[in-house]
């Protein structure tokens, strides 16, 4: 525990030392504040917006929920330019440890981020449940992000590269849902899509219900895919 601690610790003063990116964690305040204040007003004015109130909340809280892979990303990269990845590799601990540590580190925050978002937006409501279960999958995306920028950049400024055109995808099954009938599911190869559709499904138990194992699926083949390629990069 101890351990554990002085661990985030670091991880913390290491991002701390960087003010621009302490932004990332009032983004969820941010993000309420525009939807409850900017999309509400907005949609005086355009009426329809309303429709699509589920889809802009999906789409700011997959943004939100992601930045912790930004900031725990960088610093694994940092850790590698100085050649400390290796030293950490042959301390007597678990197989993994530190890196499974800042793993489960980054999701509670993309859990924590995704919840206040949901719960606070004031243009969709959702059960407690659905809180619960949409907000895990959304703390699914930060590994999927993270090991994609460990296991296909060689340095920091393709991180930042991959990072951004990964944000896109994030958005990109939003198309999915302007498309004719049932061809939405074409999309349901992105891990992401399914979180979408559960926020749309939310009030249908039994298509909320595919849409939440799916999703858990998804991210998790890719993820660990994503991380047996960055193990294969770092450390063979």
């Amino acid at each position: 525990m101890k351990l554990l601690l002085k661990i985030l610790h670091n991880d913390l003063k290491l991002i701390l030392r960087d003010k621009s990116l302490l932004i990332m964690f009032f983004l969820p305040v941010i993000i309420i504040l525009v939807c409850r204040v900017g999309i509400a007003e907005l949609s005086q004015y355009i009426p329809f917006l309303t429709d699509y109130y589920w889809l802009i909340v999906a789409g700011f809280t997959s943004v939100t929920a992601s930045t912790p892979a930004f900031l725990v990303g960088f610093i694994l990269l940092d850790e590698r330019d100085e050649n400390i990845h290796t030293v950490l590799k042959i301390l007597p601990l678990p197989e993994n440890f530190i890196l499974k540590i800042r793993t489960i580190f980054m999701m509670v925050l993309g859990f924590v981020f995704s919840f206040l978002i949901l719960a606070f937006n004031g243009l969709v409501y959702f059960t407690f449940l659905n809180l619960l279960t949409i907000s895990i999958l959304f703390a699914l995306i930060p590994p999927v992000l993270t090991f994609s920028m460990l296991a296909l950049a060689k340095n920091k400024i393709e991180a930042a590269t991959i990072y951004k055109a990964l944000s896109v995808v994030i958005f990109l099954p939003v198309v999915a849902f302007f498309t004719p009938d049932n061809c939405e599911y074409f999309f349901g190869v992105i891990p992401f899509f399914w979180t979408y559709k559960a926020i749309q499904s939310a009030e249908i138990f039994s298509l909320f219900s595919v849409s939440f194992l799916a999703g858990i699926t998804t991210h998790t083949a890719l993820a660990f895919f994503l991380y047996r390629l960055f193990q294969k990069k770092w450390f063979s």
